[in-house]
């Protein structure tokens, strides 16, 4: 079932603006500051902002059936430069079947429109790995193209939330999602359940 329409950010380089589809959607602000691990700083102006020297925003909203939250680009922790093919993703809600439901599941694919009116959705799936916001560890070792309930037990388990007093519930509050091989040829990322 497709829930959303998008919230997507635009991958084109010969672009320096982000484009933001808000069809039925409302807009929110973005988070006032950044996650640690590879995030970028977020502005708190709730607009969407773009570094002069840098092709992607700093951060858009994103507001669906499936999900809420600040989508930015994603900056290597050790070298301080954009990852152009990794988007970070800061959940700050989602829909409840997520946590009660095997069914249960969000993608991330790949959008473009090249000719009007032509519009192009990636058949497969962005691949992703979910990212501490305190500590920066990443799990799973391999990324995965679906958030289910099982991944999101997967990476409590691998990360020992549990023990730090995190639930399936709170999984959010405290990891983000990182999305890897976001090819340029997209010019937005569709999100959808």
């Amino acid at each position: 079932m497709q829930l959303g329409a998008f919230t997507m950010v635009n991958m084109n380089y010969r672009y320096l603006t982000t484009t933001l589809f808000v069809a039925a959607f409302g807009f929110t602000g973005c988070m006032p500051s950044a996650p640690s691990g590879g995030a970028s700083p977020l502005p708190s102006t709730g607009s969407t902002t773009v570094k002069s020297s840098s092709p992607l925003a700093e951060c858009n909203s994103v507001t669906n059936g499936a999900l809420v939250g600040q989508i930015s680009t994603f900056y290597n922790s050790t070298t301080g430069q954009i990852v152009p093919t990794a988007m970070a993703l800061n959940v700050t809600s989602v829909m409840p079947t997520l946590f009660t439901s095997s069914a249960a599941q969000i993608q991330f694919k790949g959008w473009s429109e090249q000719v009007a009116g032509t519009k192009n959705l990636n058949s497969v799936p962005f691949s992703f790995y979910f990212m501490d916001k305190l500590d920066g560890q990443t799990a799973p070792a391999t990324p995965i193209s679906s958030l289910t309930l099982s991944a999101l037990n997967s990476v409590m388990s691998q990360l020992q939330l549990s023990k730090a007093g995190i639930t399936v519930s709170q999984f959010f509050s405290r990891m983000m999602i990182v999305l890897v091989g976001v090819d340029m040829q997209w010019q937005a990322v569709n999100i959808s359940a």
